[in-house]
């Protein structure tokens, strides 16, 4: 095994330049920089070579599994390659490199996170004793915002401008689902074939729960938040519109409420409905047909 440091490939030119003089069978990388992320990918897979992309909270466990919990760029490779030679690790393919619009919509969302954060901060101002000082600070950050939601409408507008994908409109299909929330799934998933099923693709998402196992007794406990956070994000807040207004959601999330679940627990449940449906829908190649249900 040879142990390679990519961070000193700060382009596609060197990168290009070790690939005339290198030949592996896989290539696998531990997720990091997004963008920096993306070079190695690009120049890797165009190069006809299959590549994996790695949590890094699968390096961190094992890692912290050692005695030692020795970290060095050799040691991170040595785990690198064993979870690979297990089939850890995500196929990227050529149409995840397809990259603007989901640059652009992860964009909006870090932006509306700070949007929401400011006007926290403005609530906690607008609590402060009236002076001249609490109020040009308030000035201030109402005109930050007003410029972020400028901002927001701006990147939304420039996702919107290329045409919709057949993805796109399948998941649309479903309630819950609009024209950014289906953009924001179609993108960040890329190719839906790359999970063999819903309950590799929900593990993808983040969506499904830790399974808590001794001697005879087994449970399920929180969600993993291991997946995709923009996808995790996404079919939360489709889940919180569905489960008002698909009958058979609604009904589904009455029950988990009447059970004594938690509201987020129980709006994780629909968030699990949901993807089991975009999978179907996307992968079949129809749109989803709203069920009513019965009323006893």
């Amino acid at each position: 095994m040879r142990v390679i440091n990519f961070n000193s490939f700060f382009s596609a030119k060197k990168i290009n330049f070790f690939l005339e003089r290198k030949r592996f069978i896989n290539i696998c990388l531990r997720s990091f920089n997004y963008f920096y992320v993306l070079k190695i990918q690009e120049c890797f897979i165009q190069a006809g070579f299959e590549f994996r992309l790695l949590n890094p909270l699968l390096t961190n466990q094992v890692i912290n599994a050692t005695i030692r919990k020795k970290k060095t760029d050799k040691s991170d490779a040595e785990i690198i390659a064993f979870l690979l030679s297990q089939g850890e690790g995500q196929i990227v393919s050529q149409k995840q490199l397809q990259t603007a619009k989901k640059t652009i919509l992860r964009t909006r969302h870090t932006i509306v996170k700070y949007k929401t954060a400011i006007k926290l901060l403005l609530g906690d101002m607008q609590r402060e004793p009236d002076n001249l000082q609490v109020n040009s600070a308030i000035v201030t950050l109402e005109k930050i915002i007003a410029n972020l939601e400028d901002g927001v409408k701006e990147l939304s507008g420039n996702a919107a401008e290329n045409s919709l994908s057949e993805e796109e409109m399948l998941i649309q299909s479903i309630p819950g689902f609009a024209t950014k929330l289906a953009a924001i799934v179609s993108v960040e998933v890329g190719d839906f074939q790359r999970f063999p099923s819903a309950r590799q693709f929900k593990a993808y998402v983040g969506i499904d729960p830790k399974v808590i196992q001794s001697g005879e007794s087994s449970r399920t406990g929180k969600i993993t938040k291991r997946g995709n956070p923009y996808l995790r994000h996404a079919f939360y807040l489709a889940a919180q519109v569905a489960r008002q207004h698909d009958p058979e959601l609604k009904q589904f999330f009455e029950k988990k409420m009447n059970e004594g679940k938690h509201f987020n627990v129980a709006v994780c449940a629909v968030a699990r409905k949901l993807c089991e449906r975009v999978y179907a829908v996307v992968t079949k190649g129809t749109p989803y047909q709203v069920r009513q249900v019965e009323i006893t």
